[in-house]
C-alpha cells in the first residue's frame, strides 16, 4: 500500500505540473514526428527512432527533464479484423509481448484526450508491443488471440514502463495503417532496417520483387491515411487545456 500511495501521490505531482511543464511525445518515424504539429511550452516532441530500446531511451531523456507525462505517438497494425486502417486507436492497456508486463494507460488522461478527439471516432483499446514487426496474417491472429489485442507497435510498452519507474501519466496514441488481414509484403519491411534510407531501400527490395507493387501501393495508400488522421488529432489536441484535466483529476 505504502508502494501505491507513492506512485498516486507522484502522479499527483506530475498533473500538477501540466500547465508549467510539457507533456513529452515520443514518435518513432520521421514522418509520424512530422504528423505531430504539437509544438511549444506545452509540449516535448522526440522522433526517437524504431524500435523498444530507442523509444526507451528518448523517453528516460524527457523523464530526466521534467515533462508532466508521457505519449507513445505515431502508427500502428491492426490485430482485430474490425479495425480499419485509418482509425484512430488510443489504448486502454498496453502488453509487453517479451515479458508479457502490462500497463494501463492513464484514464484522467485518456478520457481527456478522448473527448478533445472525438470528431475523428477514436477506438479505446488494448495494445500490445512487438520486439519485431508483425507482417504475417497468422502473427497478427496469433497475437490477438494470445492477448486479446486490438492493435500493435513496436515502442510503447517500453515507453511505458519508463512513465511508470518516474510515476508519470501515459497515453498512447496510434493511428492503424495495416489490417488484420493483410500480409506485409517483403519490400516494405526492409524500412524497418534503416529508417532513415527507407524509400532507397524499398525500391532497391522492389526492383528485386516487382510483383509486389501491388501490395506496396495499397500499404503507402494506407499509410498517408494514417499519418492523415495525426495530422488531424495533433490538431485537435492543440487546443488541449490542462488546467481543466488538472481539476478533473482531482475531483
Amino acid at each position: 500500500m505504502t508502494q501505491a500511495r507513492t506512485a498516486r501521490r507522484c502522479r499527483d505531482q506530475a498533473f500538477a505540473r501540466l500547465s508549467e511543464r510539457p507533456v513529452g511525445v515520443i514518435a518513432a518515424m520521421p514522418a509520424e514526428a512530422a504528423s505531430c504539429g504539437l509544438q511549444g511550452s506545452l509540449w516535448s516532441l522526440v522522433c526517437s527512432g524504431i524500435g523498444r530500446e530507442a523509444a526507451a531511451h528518448s523517453a528516460r531523456q524527457l523523464a530526466e527533464r521534467g515533462v508532466a507525462g508521457l505519449i507513445s505517438w505515431g502508427t500502428a497494425g491492426a490485430l482485430a479484423p474490425d479495425l480499419a486502417p485509418g482509425s484512430l486507436a488510443l489504448y486502454v492497456r498496453c502488453v509487453d509481448a517479451v515479458s508479457g508486463e502490462t500497463f494501463d494507460t492513464d484514464p484522467t488522461l485518456r478520457a481527456h484526450i478522448y473527448r478533445l478527439l472525438r470528431t475523428l471516432d477514436p477506438v479505446e483499446c488494448d495494445g500490445v508491443t512487438s520486439d519485431q514487426p508483425v507482417a504475417s496474417v497468422a502473427h497478427k491472429r496469433a497475437l490477438h488471440l494470445q492477448y486479446s489485442c486490438a492493435a500493435v507497435d513496436m515502442e510503447s510498452a517500453a515507453i511505458a514502463a519508463i512513465a511508470r519507474a518516474y510515476h508519470l501519466p501515459f497515453m498512447v496514441i496510434r493511428s492503424i495503417v495495416d489490417p488484420a488481414r493483410y500480409r506485409l509484403p517483403a519490400s516494405a519491411l526492409v524500412a524497418f532496417e534503416d529508417p532513415a534510407h527507407s524509400v532507397a531501400r524499398v525500391v532497391g527490395a522492389l526492383i528485386r520483387r516487382p510483383w509486389e507493387l501491388g501490395a506496396l501501393l495499397q500499404l503507402a495508400w494506407w499509410y498517408r491515411r494514417a499519418l492523415g488522421q495525426l495530422r488531424a488529432a495533433s490538431t485537435l489536441l492543440e487546443s488541449a487545456e490542462w488546467s481543466a484535466l488538472k481539476a478533473e483529476h482531482t475531483r
